[in-house]
């Protein structure tokens, strides 16, 4: 005959040994985790039921791969039943099981743990952890709500998602800037063709358009407002004489204008976006900034998908 042993948490079935051990089958839920020999009987489980928040952190724990007292309790009670082989289906339960040598843990899709999770619901009850069915589509509600909540939170406060984000952003804008410069110059170059072939720059180019409203109005000043070289300022000042571009009206040389004042915000922003990294950066990374910069070494973050990702990479695979 077995014996049931009894307290708060944990109860556990002892069967009588006859010399060998069987494999045992580990099954985690909201509810708990429970141990299952191969006649689908629960041999021991650790319910965490009705603590909402025991059972999310102790879910968000073990999907860390981190030892839990809940791993604990349910391995003491493995080995009371001197059972040495343990089956899961999750990697991240198999991690967790890792510092206990006396163990051999094995991630396996089985039909036990498959059976067990299908009749979950009847075993609770059964057994008089849940009291109604209504109990169990709440709490696994409450749980999963919370548990997203969580994950949620602890995602947003990755900075390295932060860097990730703004070095997207950076690649995003600049894709939005060049076919926008594209469109500006091909637009006034109808009115000022000698313009678009005399300044190379993208951003000196929308800075000069954000300036003047047409060539008969553009004044030394605002080539030099807009940073272009005194070589280049000569060239374009002299060429506008014989410039063969086509009149425009005023609503014609305002809207571009208005398109080169967007071009020249987004050229800040990018500028914002890049301070933003390099501070972020030196606060999550000081060595890979220092080694390649903030800006590839938060690209490479974001090819990785996190610092963890990356930091874990062979240096044979990093190439910049």
């Amino acid at each position: 005959m077995g014996t049931f042993i009894r307290n708060p948490i944990i109860q556990t079935f002892y069967p009588a040994l006859d010399g060998f051990t069987m494999p045992v089958y580990l099954a985690l839920s909201a509810f708990g985790t429970f141990v299952l020999d191969e006649k689908n009987e629960v041999i021991a489980k650790y319910v965490v039921y009705p603590d909402v928040g025991l059972a999310v952190s102790s879910l968000l724990a073990i999907g860390d791969g981190e030892v839990t007292p809940v791993i604990d309790a349910i391995v003491a009670e493995i080995e009371k039943l001197g059972e040495k082989e343990v089956f899961v289906e999750e990697q991240m339960l198999a991690r967790a099981f890792t510092r206990f040598e006396n163990l051999s843990v094995n991630v396996s899709v089985n039909k036990i743990t498959k059976w067990f999770r299908e009749n979950l619901d009847e075993y609770l009850t059964k057994l008089g952890v849940i009291k109604n069915p209504e109990e169990i589509s709440s709490f696994r509600r409450d749980v999963a709500i919370r548990l997203s909540k969580a994950k949620v939170s602890a995602a947003s406060g990755e900075k390295d998602l932060l860097v990730k984000n703004a070095i997207d952003a950076i690649d995003e804008v600049d894709k939005s800037i060049n076919v926008l410069v594209m469109r500006l110059r091909e637009w006034y170059s109808v009115h000022h063709p000698s313009l678009s072939r005399l300044v190379e720059d993208q951003d000196q180019y929308a800075r000069i358009l954000k300036e003047t409203s047409g060539k008969e109005r553009l004044k030394r000043d605002m080539l030099v407002s807009a940073e272009v070289p005194e070589a280049t300022i000569e060239l374009v000042m002299n060429a506008i004489l014989g410039d063969i571009g086509a009149e425009l009206r005023d609503i014609d040389l305002n809207i571009i204008k208005v398109l080169a004042v967007s071009i020249d915000d987004m050229y800040n922003t990018r500028k914002e976006l890049e301070d933003y990294v390099a501070i972020v950066m030196e606060e999550i990374s000081p060595n890979v900034t220092a080694l390649v910069g903030p800006l590839v070494g938060a690209r490479l973050i974001s090819l990785a998908g996190s610092l963890m990702v990356l930091a874990r990479k062979p240096s044979s695979t990093v190439q910049v």
